[in-house]
């Protein structure tokens, strides 16, 4: 019975010699992998490179994990700025809501009250300057909604100016000075311009937000 032992636990020990150190950390690295554990799968090919720096393998997924790694904080950071941002376009989107490209449907009243309504958007937007206004990934997306804010607030309050301030007698002049005339037209068109550059950034920020959770899935 004993010889029989023997050349079992024999069989084992020698059957252990053939797995290197370099194929421990493979196999360790592939399992983490497998589980979405993207540190321990990193560590492991770390180690098994150092056994083996050019192995082709082991470099592929390296490689693999890292991506992997950064797509899942990405779409970590993408959701948390989402939880923050969304309601806001919301909100906006329904304050631009119904206004022609001349914004020459909106009333005295109308701008008034959207002006009132925007104002604790800008605490909000202060509030979340600090955390998102540099992150590389949804940065530009921060400043997409920060100007459609800005525009739209923008908007309204030149409707109210225009209607506040009476308008100057249409006069024209020889001289080569800027006439009564286009100062008239000027106040006309800016609450257009600031409308029109509003809905480019809402469309900006709701693009790039689905391109980047596109990209990390």
């Amino acid at each position: 019975m004993k010889p029989i032992i023997t050349v079992i636990i024999s069989a084992l020990l020698l059957s252990g010699c053939f797995y290197s150190s370099f194929d421990t950390y493979m196999r360790k690295g592939k399992d983490a992998l497998i589980n979405a554990n993207y540190n321990e799968a990193i560590k492991n090919l770390d180690n098994a490179l150092i056994e083996e720096p050019t192995n082709k393998d082991a470099i592929a997924l390296m490689k693999k994990a890292k991506e992997k790694k950064e797509k899942s904080e990405n779409k970590k950071v993408i959701d948390d700025f989402t939880k923050d941002t969304e309601e806001m376009y919301k909100k906006l989107k329904s304050l631009g809501d119904g206004i022609n490209t001349m914004v020459d449907n909106v009333t005295y009243e109308e701008a008034l009250s959207k002006v009132e309504i925007l104002k604790p958007m800008n605490e909000k937007l202060v509030e979340l300057n600090p955390k998102w206004q540099d992150d590389k990934v949804v940065g530009e997306a921060f400043s997409n909604l920060v100007s459609a804010y800005h525009n739209l607030n923008f908007t309204y309050r030149l409707v109210i100016e225009s209607t506040e301030q009476p308008e100057p007698e249409i006069t024209t002049t020889g001289n080569g000075e800027v006439s009564e005339f286009e100062a008239v037209r000027n106040r006309k068109i800016q609450p257009s311009l600031a409308f029109v550059d509003f809905r480019q950034n809402m469309e900006s920020y709701k693009n790039t937000i689905n391109k980047l959770k596109d990209n990390n899935q």
